[in-house]
């Protein structure tokens, strides 16, 4: 784990030790688990358009996408919540012609707090799609958004 990682998951557990309201740096938004792991990966004035959760078919929580903004660059985070490290990845692409165009994971390893950042700079106007992989117990958990892009849409996404 290297030392940013490492920093980030020492702040978010003390802050959830001392039973802090964490919340993304210069935002009003209600904290979600997670959501200040994924602002502190993509970097400074980054704040939560919208979350996925990644769960098994019985429920169990393995994981939460975010996608994240600036004003001018999106950012995707996968943030692990199984409490052991998983192997992980994450990427983000812009849509065109209603196509998804990927290419190599942005992110991919075994890590115990979070995939990512992967982050892509589109115009305004540019719709993108956000992909996540986690391998839990042996079975590979899937998830892809549909085109995302201003208020046309976040199907598949929790908006905060």
């Amino acid at each position: 784990m290297n030392l940013r990682k490492l920093v980030t998951v020492t702040l978010a557990m003390i802050a959830m030790a001392i039973g802090a309201n964490v919340v993304t740096a210069g935002t009003a938004q209600a904290a979600v688990s997670g959501s200040y792991t994924a602002a502190s990966a993509c970097g400074n004035n980054y704040y939560v358009q919208a979350y996925a959760n990644m769960k098994t078919l019985n429920g169990t929580a393995l994981g939460r996408v975010f996608l994240l903004y600036n004003g001018s660059q999106n950012c995707a985070v996968l943030v692990n919540l199984t409490g052991s490290a998983k192997y992980m990845a994450v990427d983000i692409a812009p849509v065109v012609d209603n196509g998804w165009i990927y290419g190599a994971w942005a992110d991919s390893g075994t890590f115990s707090s979070y995939a990512g950042p992967a982050r892509i700079t589109v115009g305004a106007s540019q719709p993108v799609a956000v992909r996540a992989l986690m391998i839990y117990n042996g079975t590979y958990y899937n998830w892809a958004s549909g085109a995302t892009t201003g208020s046309a849409g976040y199907a598949g996404w929790i908006r905060p």
